[in-house]
C-alpha cells in the first residue's frame, strides 16, 4: 500500500483482462485455432484478403478491433449475421455499409472459411450457411463449441503455472479455457513425468542417428582412438540410455575435440525476442511443413504468436542450491552456425510446457519434431521441472496422436482437475466418448448431474429464423452466459454469491500506478452477477473460470494500452 491506503502494484500479481466470448481470430489462420461460439452476431473484418471473425456482441467488440495492430489495415468491417440482430452501436453507417456489400462478402466468406482462424486440415468448427430471408440474401455462421477467453498483461510464472493446472492456456495473450463438454473436438490437458519417461527403441535410435550425423563416422574413429572408453564405461553405455547425456552427447561444447565433428550442434536457451533470424525459421516453417500461403505469414503474427510473452522471466534457487530459469523461452538448434529449429517454451517451476516447436526443411529427415520433444522432456528432468506438458490434446485428431508415444501420460479431469494415469482403459474410453470426466467414471463416483444438466438447456447452432437481420432492437446475450452454458468445471451462480473476494478483487483501471478493489466501484453494489452484460457479471465469468484459489494474485486489468 502507498501513504494513501491504495494498494500499489507488485511483481507478485498477474494482470488479466476479462474478454468472455469477444474474441478476434487474427491472421494467420493457425494462431487462434480453438475460437467457437454458438448464436452470437460477428463481424468479419478484410486483412488483405483474409477475413478477420470479430464477435460483435457489444462495443468490447468494435474497442478490441479498433485497438488492435491490424486496424489500420482493416479497410472495411461487415457483419457476419446470426439469429440475433446488431446492437445499437453498430447501427447507421456501418448498417448501410453492410447493405452495400452483402453479395460480395457472402462469396467470399463462403470460400475463405479456412481462413477465419481454424488451421487447414484440422476439424472445421464453422460452417457458413447461405440463404435468401425476407428477399435478403443472408448467412449463418453455426459454431460448436465453447471457450472461455481472457487477456494477460503480466504473468508470474507461478500463476501461469496454477492456470495450466485449471485446463487454461495461452497463444501469445491471449488465454484461453475450452469448454470440453460441448466442443466438437474434445481438449484435454495432459502432462509427462520426466522422472518415469522411458524412450523407446524407435526415440532411442532416433537420438542416436542424429548424433551420428553430427559428429560423422572420422571423429566416431578418431575419436575411440585418441580418447577410449574404459571397459566399464563402454559396457555401461552399451547396457544403459541415459537420456541427459545421450541428448547432450554430439553437442559441440559436450565433445573432446580434436577430432573436429563433422558438424558443429548447438543449443541455446534464448529470450523469446523476436529476431529475423528466428522469422526466416518460421516462414520456412509455415510454408513449406503447413503449406501456408505466404500472405498469411507475417512479422507481426510471429511477433503476437511466438514472442513477447505476457510471462515474466526471473531465476531461482531450487532446494538443492541449483539455479533455475523461469519464464518464457526460445530453445534455439543451430547447426553450423545456422538456426534450424526452435522450441517456444514456458518454463514454469513444475514443468516446461511446449508452446511450439518449429524447424527449417533441410533437417526434416532427422525427425526434428520428435528430437525437439525428446530434448524438452530432458530439459525437465534436468532442469528440476519434472513435468512436460505439450499441449491440449485432442483424441479424435490424428494429427496429435504422437503425443501418445511419449509416456507415461497423465490427464486432467475437466471437472475435478485431478490427474490420471492416460492408460489403455482411459484410452478406451476415449474412443467411446465425446467427452469424458474420469471422476464420473469411478465406482464411487455419483455420476450424472452437473455440467451435463445445465448442459441439455442450451441449443447451440440454431437455425436462422426467417427475421431481417437488420431489424431493430438489442439481441439477448443470455445464450453465451458463461453461467448458462454449463461448461465444466467452473463455479456456480450460487458459488459467486457467497465468495467473500467478490467484493474485493484488484483492478487497475488507469496508468496511476494504484490498484482498487471491484467494491470501489461505484455500481458495483447496485449490479447483480447474474445479469449477463453488466461489468459485474462479465468480472463474475471471469472469477468462476479461474476459481477462487487464483483470485488473491490477480489483478483485473481494464487500462492496459496494448489490448
Amino acid at each position: 500500500m502507498d501513504d494513501t491506503g491504495m494498494q500499489t502494484p507488485g511483481d507478485a500479481l498477474s494482470y488479466i483482462t476479462p474478454i468472455g466470448e469477444s474474441f478476434i481470430l487474427f491472421s494467420p489462420p493457425t494462431i487462434y485455432p480453438r475460437a467457437a461460439l454458438p448464436n452470437r452476431r460477428w463481424l468479419v473484418a478484410f486483412y488483405g484478403e483474409a477475413p478477420v471473425v470479430v464477435p460483435a456482441t457489444c462495443t468490447f467488440g468494435l474497442a478490441a478491433l479498433s485497438s488492435c495492430d491490424y486496424a489500420d489495415q482493416c479497410y472495411r468491417i461487415l457483419f457476419f449475421v446470426t439469429q440475433a440482430s446488431p446492437t445499437s452501436t453498430l447501427r447507421g453507417q456501418r448498417k448501410r455499409e453492410v447493405t452495400r456489400t452483402r453479395r460480395a462478402v457472402v462469396t467470399v466468406a463462403a470460400k475463405a472459411r479456412l481462413h477465419v482462424g481454424w488451421p487447414k486440415g484440422d476439424s472445421q468448427l464453422a460452417t457458413v450457411r447461405i440463404q435468401r430471408v425476407n428477399g435478403l440474401l443472408t448467412w449463418t455462421v453455426i459454431f460448436s463449441g465453447f471457450s472461455y477467453y481472457a487477456k494477460a498483461t503480466s504473468l508470474t510464472p507461478e500463476y501461469y503455472q496454477a492456470l495450466l493446472d485449471h485446463y487454461w492456456r495461452r497463444s501469445g495473450t491471449t488465454l484461453y479455457r475450452p469448454d470440453q463438454l460441448h466442443a466438437c473436438c474434445v481438449h484435454y490437458t495432459l502432462r509427462l513425468d520426466s522422472a518415469q519417461f522411458k524412450p523407446t527403441r524407435d526415440q532411442r535410435q532416433t537420438i542416436n542417428r542424429f548424433n551420428k550425423f553430427l559428429t560423422g563416422e572420422a571423429y566416431t574413429k578418431e575419436a575411440a582412438r585418441l580418447h577410449p572408453r574404459t571397459r566399464e564405461q563402454a559396457k555401461k553405455r552399451d547396457s544403459e540410455f541415459d537420456l541427459i547425456e545421450r541428448v547432450h552427447e554430439a553437442e559441440y561444447d559436450s565433445l573432446q575435440v580434436p577430432p573436429q565433428p563433422a558438424h558443429v550442434f548447438t543449443v541455446t536457451l534464448e529470450h523469446d525476442d523476436f529476431t529475423e533470424e528466428k522469422y526466416l525459421v518460421y516462414e520456412n516453417y509455415q510454408r513449406v511443413v503447413h503449406k501456408e500461403h505466404a500472405a498469411d505469414i507475417t512479422r507481426r503474427g510471429f511477433r503476437r504468436f511466438l514472442c513477447e510473452s505476457p510471462v515474466q522471466r526471473r531465476t531461482v534457487t531450487t532446494a538443492d542450491g541449483k539455479e533455475q530459469r523461469l519464464g518464457s523461452f526460445h530453445q534455439c538448434y543451430r547447426l553450423d552456425g545456422k538456426l534450424v529449429a526452435i522450441g517456444v517454451l514456458d518454463l514454469l517451476p513444475h514443468c516446461v510446457s511446449a508452446v511450439y516447436f518449429l524447424y527449417h526443411e533441410s533437417i526434416h529427415k532427422y525427425a526434428p519434431g520428435k528430437l525437439g520433444a525428446i530434448r524438452e522432456i530432458a530439459l525437465a528432468r534436468e532442469g528440476g521441472y519434472r513435468y512436460w506438458y505439450p499441449g491440449f490434446y485432442i483424441h479424435t485428431c490424428p494429427k496429435m496422436r504422437y503425443k501418445m508415444d511419449y509416456t507415461p501420460q497423465y490427464i486432467l479431469d475437466p471437472e475435478t482437475l485431478a490427474w490420471d494415469l492416460m492408460d489403455k482403459r482411459v484410452t478406451g474410453l476415449l474412443d467411446k466418448k465425446q467427452y469424458l470426466s474420469l471422476s464420473k467414471e469411478k465406482p464411487d463416483s455419483p455420476g450424472g448431474g452437473g455440467p451435463k444438466e445445465a448442459a441439455e438447456n442450451t441449443t447451440p447452432g440454431d437455425e436462422l429464423t426467417g427475421e431481417d437481420p437488420m431489424d431493430e432492437g438489442d439481441a439477448d446475450d443470455n445464450d453465451t452466459f458463461l453461467f448458462n452454458i454449463g461448461m465444466p468445471g467452473i463455479m456456480s451462480l450460487d458459488e459467486i454469491r457467497s465468495l467473500d473476494q467478490m467484493d474485493h478483487l484488484k483492478l487497475r483501471i488507469d496508468g496511476s500506478g494504484m490498484l482498487f478493489e471491484t467494491g470501489d466501484l461505484v455500481a458495483w453494489q447496485r449490479q447483480d452477477v447474474g445479469s449477463s452484460g453488466c461489468l459485474k457479471a462479465g468480472i463474475a465469468e471471469l472469477v468462476a473460470a479461474l476459481g477462487p484459489d487464483l483470485l488473491d494474485d490477480l489483478v483485473v486489468d481494464f487500462w492496459n494500452p496494448h489490448l
